[in-house]
């Protein structure tokens, strides 16, 4: 993740947590907006030397599945001033030239059930809407 060039955005406190940890950084959740947070709070990612390699950290499945809710329903101008996650993340989705690399950290065997099945549906219907919007898209599962 941290080899790509363009923008990071990571979904997930565990994959954050594990990110900070082997970077060295420390996680600080912003304030809430006026309005509260609508859907998912919103983190920095801060290494020793006040670099931010991350530009947001949200709650996984949650904040994915309503980022997708969010994106064929909105103009990209009505998301660009909210401060929760599922906003900004539909945001940057609907104004990326291309829909990056997606990495999840762990895949689902075929029968699967739970949770990672369910992180597995989300992940799979967002990057099929960012398809069908003639993002590339690249899926990595470890």
């Amino acid at each position: 993740m941290m080899r790509e060039e363009d923008l990071r955005v990571i979904c997930g406190d565990t994959t954050a947590e594990i990110a900070a940890r082997m970077l060295g950084a420390e996680l600080v959740m912003e304030p809430p907006p006026q309005e509260g947070w609508l859907s998912s709070s919103v983190s920095r990612m801060i290494l020793p030397d006040g670099a931010q390699p991350v530009a947001m950290v949200t709650e996984g499945v949650v904040t994915m599945r309503v980022a997708r809710d969010r994106w064929p329903s909105q103009a990209s101008r009505d998301l660009a001033g909210r401060a929760d996650g599922a906003s900004r993340l539909a945001h940057v989705l609907m104004t990326a030239d291309r829909g990056g690399s997606w990495s999840a950290w762990r895949s689902t065997r075929p029968g699967e059930s739970g949770w990672e099945a369910t992180q597995a549906r989300v992940v799979e219907a967002l990057v099929d809407d960012l398809k069908a919007c003639g993002k590339i898209v690249s899926v990595e599962r470890f």
